[in-house]
């Protein structure tokens, strides 16, 4: 038994200094979210307070000096006027007891505070205009039984995202509706939506054409001729199946130098609109709206044209074929070739340019043929940007066909 003594009075000695827990939280807006405890002295008690700014309510929950706790303050006139934040300061010394102080009964029990003097309060400050203030204290004196403050309803689900490539947002959405705010009660607070990033493929990347080159030379030395300006589909390029530019890749324009010492013909024409679209070998374009024809040399129902004049001719062409299409084709000169190239491409429709320098003589005949891969229904380009086109136009006339003399 000697020897078990010391024990027993070391166990009653620990056991009188065993600190009990606090709770230790500040600026909660609910005690029960405060998890964080912590151990105080014998001389030291659990304390709760919480602060009313405007339309929200803090707690603070922490551990404070035996002496600092008294009587819940009553307030005087001047702390009233100065509309006192401060509602409630309570002291306790049991075991985590803090969590529960300043949690006074709600309104829907509408029970008065019996330490309040609500009616000789109310003629001395009209406290009732105090509605968050009071509604805890004299809620049946101020007629504040059916006060409902809102709480925040669960979070919908998270929305789709915004945008079907690249990256954007998913979004979700909650009301104060759980309950929803009645008979002058707060508002919920905080948002009542949230973001979060969504990230998608990479999008297409349309075609956009570059700038217009500076105009070209032009084309004649004296009377009227053409001058060109060329842009490409580069700016930027087509990607991840983007679509490709629409519009001519060429403009062409007349341009004017000194007269030419002697007279001549004057010959141009521009046709385009494709209503065949088939191909055979062979076979001519017929462009059939003619919106120049000076000189009447082209006609617009077989696809040919007719020199009018002698000369050395320019003659341009325009095809526009579809995905996956390749063609031959050939600028032809009295049955003779005088220009050809093959086109095509593998990823999007394009439009093709052929450009032909040739020597006519008077009333040879010119068109534009398919000369390959032609064994196809429907080989070129429909759309109601893109135009398939053929033009000519008189670069200089011969005047003497032995001698091959031009005028200029």
């Amino acid at each position: 038994m000697f020897l078990h003594k010391p024990l027993i009075i070391l166990v009653l000695l620990v056991k009188e200094t065993v600190a009990f827990d606090c709770y230790t939280c500040e600026n909660v807006v609910d005690p029960d979210d405060c998890h964080n405890i912590t151990g105080r002295k014998s001389d030291q008690s659990c304390y709760a307070k919480v602060d009313i700014k405007e339309r929200t309510r803090t707690f603070t929950l922490g551990i404070t000096n035996n002496e600092n706790c008294g009587p819940i303050p009553i307030y005087n006139v001047t702390k009233v006027k100065r509309d006192v934040e401060e509602q409630c300061f309570e002291c306790c010394s049991r075991d985590k007891c803090n969590s529960q102080l300043c949690q006074h009964r709600k309104p829907s029990t509408c029970i008065d505070d019996v330490t309040v003097d609500c009616a000789h309060m109310n003629v001395a400050f009209n406290i009732c205009r105090k509605v968050h203030q009071l509604k805890k204290m004299c809620p049946k004196f101020c007629r504040l039984c059916s006060l409902v403050d809102g709480n925040w309803a669960d979070w919908s689900e998270w929305s789709a995202c915004d945008v079907t490539c690249d990256v954007g947002i998913h979004i979700r959405k909650r009301t104060c509706t759980n309950p929803a705010p009645a008979y002058q009660g707060l508002m919920c607070v905080g948002n009542d939506t949230e973001t979060k990033r969504c990230n998608n493929m990479l999008c297409p990347v349309n075609g956009g054409w570059s700038d217009w080159s500076d105009w070209g030379e032009c084309s004649v030395r004296c009377d009227t001729g053409l001058k060109k300006r060329n842009r490409s589909c580069s700016n930027p390029y087509p990607k991840r199946t983007g679509v490709h530019c629409f519009g001519d890749s060429t403009d062409v324009e007349i341009c004017k130098q000194k007269p030419c010492k002697a007279i001549k013909p004057l010959v141009a024409f521009k046709s385009d609109t494709i209503i065949d679209f088939s191909v055979k070998d062979n076979k001519v374009f017929v462009f059939t709206n003619s919106p120049i024809n000076t000189g009447g040399g082209y006609n617009n129902k077989t696809g040919i044209f007719v020199a009018p004049a002698p000369g050395l001719y320019l003659f341009t062409t325009q095809i526009c074929l579809p995905s996956p299409t390749h063609i031959y084709i050939a600028i032809i000169v009295q049955g003779q070739v005088v220009a050809q190239g093959g086109f095509g491409e593998r990823e999007w429709g394009k439009c093709y340019t052929l450009n032909a320098l040739a020597k006519v003589g008077l009333a040879d005949q010119v068109s534009v043929n398919c000369i390959g891969s032609c064994d196809s229904s429907d080989s070129l380009w429909k759309h109601n940007l893109v135009t398939s086109s053929f033009s000519g136009v008189l670069y200089m006339t011969i005047i003497n066909r032995k001698h091959n003399q031009f005028i200029y």
